[in-house]
């Protein structure tokens, strides 16, 4: 994914500096714009170069056992997981970088993704000096839903917003594609 992700580098740097010095923050695009390449191949290995643990997961059924398996394995919850993750004296500063918020929040069926992508964070239980913090991303079009639930869990949480790319970083992501297409 890394080798194919190029075109982005401003938005990845915007959006660290966010996640580096904020404890949360949502990360808005519409749909197709390469939210979750930013993530995966952007953002997630430039704050691996500086040493901060990453966990990326998807909201699927199951996104709190994802979370509090890959925060600390044997926890109880997510709240637990990062009590314990945190009472490390060695501990790294770790990001949740929490991607496609929106399945979570349109689920009637299973309305605990929400849930335990937001409220059941436990964000408000965290140190405010903890080295931690939390990436919300999410389509454009559910930006409103996503703050009206945020209001109850964090305030004045900052917004980036990755736009489209300009026609000539456009160009050149098509170009090297195709490139590296015909290499293969």
């Amino acid at each position: 994914d890394r080798d194919d992700f190029h075109g982005r580098k401003l938005e990845v740097e915007r959006l660290l500096e966010h996640v580096l010095f904020r404890r949360a923050v949502v990360y808005v695009a519409p749909s197709g714009t390469g939210k979750t390449s930013l993530l995966r191949a952007g953002l997630a290995p430039r704050l691996r170069e500086l040493d901060v643990d990453v966990t990326y997961v998807a909201c699927r059924t199951g996104v709190a056992v994802d979370i509090t398996a890959a925060v600390a394995p044997g926890a109880s919850s997510v709240p637990d997981a990062m009590a314990q993750r945190l009472a490390l004296s060695s501990t790294r500063r770790i990001v949740l970088i929490i991607d496609q918020v929106e399945a979570a929040l349109t689920d009637a069926r299973d309305e605990s993704r929400g849930e335990a992508v937001l409220e059941g964070l436990g964000l408000s239980k965290w140190p405010v000096d903890a080295p931690a913090g939390v990436v919300w991303s999410v389509r454009e079009e559910y930006l409103a839903r996503l703050l009206d639930r945020l209001q109850r869990v964090e305030q004045a949480v900052p917004i980036v917003r990755l736009g489209p790319l300009t026609q000539e970083v456009a160009s050149s992501v098509f170009t090297r594609t195709l490139e590296r297409s015909e290499e293969h």
